[in-house]
Parts: structure tokens; C-alpha cells; sequence
């Protein structure tokens, strides 16, 4: 096979041929004629062979390419991508979000960027998020900008969300219960969060700036729903998290894109990093705690039949 590639690269079909069948050096004559007077192709006839054998193998290559890469499956790549994220005991990265949506006359442009942070402690996981945000709605003529910022942190028993839009002159905090599968960043967890509203399906591997990437196709479980009609994650074959995350409308359009930059593996990160402590003023809403039930409404009370008028008395007769 080498000497095959070697020749194609030199161009020398039109001399003598390595035989198949025969012992190492041995050749064969060209046209039957004796080595004195041997007849060689034209050099056009000689590039177009060389050209189409070259093609051929290619073809060949690729194909073979191919049938490699078919052998991955879905459950295959998802074991692959948590045994590499679980050897992680931190992870911190800067992120982007890019967002330009359209729904029932609403126009929405939002732009974000912030921090994310994961510690794995074993039997625990924590994680923060940090982000600036600016949303753009318009509706007709009247167009409205929100600046607001967010912070999640999950301490591994309790998720808080604190949301400051400050241009509002709105603040809001709230306390949940942990959910693994909103530990984001890739492994087990990402795949859970995906499958919570999506149907996953394998792609051909890419690069994400010469990065190997798998990348893992989501369609919504209901169809017309959501304004993401399809979206594309891709994942870092070596590292098993993601990198990025696009999501088209029905139309074929790109309506979000997420980045993940800057990434640090296994970098010092302190436990206090993970402990929220809701700012001055700010009430927390315990969404941990169950609700009251509602007051049974009252019974009606029986309305007493009204008095019947009293009958006017008949004039006593006098006698005379």
C-alpha cells in the first residue's frame, strides 16, 4: 500500500507497474514490448489515471472515516462524555448568551455574559452562575430595555436565584431544592437536563475552534411550543463538557447561541464561593417549605324565612 501511494504522488504509472501477485522487485512490461522499446502513455492519459486511482482512494478513506465514526452511539458517547467529566473536581469557565427570539408579535433580543463555577466534592455537587443581562422587547413601536443581573447557587442541598433588574427597581430572591440536573457544565447532568424537554439524537463529529466536538442533536418533545424548534450541543470529546450550544427556530434560523471561553480545569476554588447569603432588605422566598392549604370557603348560612306581615285586626263591633 505504500509503494501504491507513492506511486500516485510521483506519477510514475506510466512506467513500470509493481505486480500484485509477484515477489517484492519483480515488474511487468507495459504493452508487451521488450524494456528497449517500450511505449509509454500519452502525459495527459498518465495524469487523468493517476487522478482517478488518487480519487478513488480518497473515497476509499473517507468511507472509511465514516464507518468509524458510525460506531458511536448515543448511550456510547454519553458514557464517554460523564467518565471524562467526573474525573473533574472543578471546573471554572466565562460564558456568553446571545438571544434573538420572535413570539406572537413580541420582539426579544438578549445579550448576557458571566462566570460559572463547579465543584465536585464525590457524593456532592455544587455550582455557581454570575451573569449581567440586557433583554430588548419591542412590541410595535414601543420597544422597552431591562439591565438586570443573576446569580445561582447550589450548594448541593439548596438552589438560590437572586435576580436584580435594576433598572427596574426590582429585586427578588428564592430558595429550592437542589436539582443535579441544573449542574449544566456537561457529564451526566447536562444529558439529564437536556432530555428533560428534548429528544437527543447523534451527529457527525465537528470542531469547535480545532477542538473535537460530539455534537448531540435536540429536538423539543412538543413540537410548536417553544420558539427553539432544534438545538445543537457540542461537547468536548477530551474534557466531557460542553462548549457550545445553538438553537434555531423552525425556520431553519439561529436564534441563540451560548459559548463557553476561558475554561480552567481543576483550579483552587473555595467553599464559600458556593454559600448565599441574600443581600440587605431582599426577602427570600422559601420555595422549600410547603404551602398552606387554602382556607375552606364558608358555609353558606341558611337565610330565615322571612315574617309573614301581621294581619290587620278586625274592628271590634259596639254594641249600641
Amino acid at each position: 500500500m505504500p509503494e501504491f501511494f507513492r506511486l500516485c504522488r510521483n506519477g510514475r504509472y506510466g512506467r513500470t507497474i509493481p505486480l500484485s501477485t509477484g515477489r517484492k522487485g519483480q515488474y511487468r512490461r507495459v504493452g508487451g514490448q521488450p524494456d528497449t522499446q517500450q511505449r509509454y502513455p500519452s502525459k495527459e492519459r498518465n495524469e487523468e489515471m493517476i487522478h482517478r486511482i488518487c480519487m478513488v482512494a480518497l473515497v476509499l478513506a473517507v468511507a472509511f472515516t465514516a464507518t468509524a465514526s458510525a460506531a458511536d452511539t448515543l448511550e456510547s458517547v454519553e458514557k464517554q462524555i460523564t467518565t471524562q467529566w467526573d474525573k473533574h473536581k472543578s471546573v471554572a469557565a466565562k460564558f456568553t448568551l446571545m438571544q434573538e427570539m420572535s413570539m406572537s408579535g413580541i420582539e426579544l433580543k438578549t445579550s448576557a455574559k458571566g462566570q460559572y463555577e463547579y465543584l465536585n466534592l464525590g457524593d456532592r455537587k455544587k455550582f455557581r452562575v454570575e451573569m449581567n443581562n440586557t433583554s430588548v422587547q419591542s412590541i410595535g413601536d414601543q420597544t422597552m430595555s431591562v439591565e438586570s443581573t443573576m446569580m445561582m447557587i447550589d450548594d448541593g442541598e439548596f438552589l438560590h436565584t437572586y435576580v436584580d433588574q435594576g433598572s427596574a427597581g426590582r429585586k427578588m430572591a428564592m430558595k429550592d431544592k437542589s436539582d443535579p440536573s441544573m449542574v449544566g457544565g456537561g457529564g451526566q447532568a447536562m444529558f439529564e437536563q437536556l432530555r428533560k424537554g428534548y429528544k437527543l439524537k447523534l451527529l457527525p463529529d465537528e470542531t469547535v475552534e480545532s477542538t473535537p466536538c460530539f455534537v448531540v442533536e435536540g429536538t423539543p418533545m412538543q413540537e410548536g411550543v417553544a420558539p427553539v424548534a432544534r438545538t445543537l450541543s457540542y461537547f468536548d470529546k477530551q474534557r466531557g463538557l460542553v462548549l457550545k450550544i445553538v438553537g434555531f427556530d423552525a425556520a431553519g434560523k439561529v436564534v441563540q447561541t451560548m459559548k463557553y471561553t476561558d475554561i480552567k480545569i481543576n483550579p483552587k476554588l473555595s467553599d464559600d464561593r458556593f454559600v448565599f447569603t441574600a443581600p440587605e432588605g431582599v426577602e427570600v422566598m422559601d420555595k422549600t417549605q410547603p404551602r398552606a392549604a387554602p382556607m375552606p370557603p364558608a358555609k353558606p348560612q341558611p337565610t330565615a324565612e322571612p315574617k309573614k306581615p301581621a294581619e290587620p285586626k278586625k274592628p271590634v263591633e259596639s254594641t249600641p
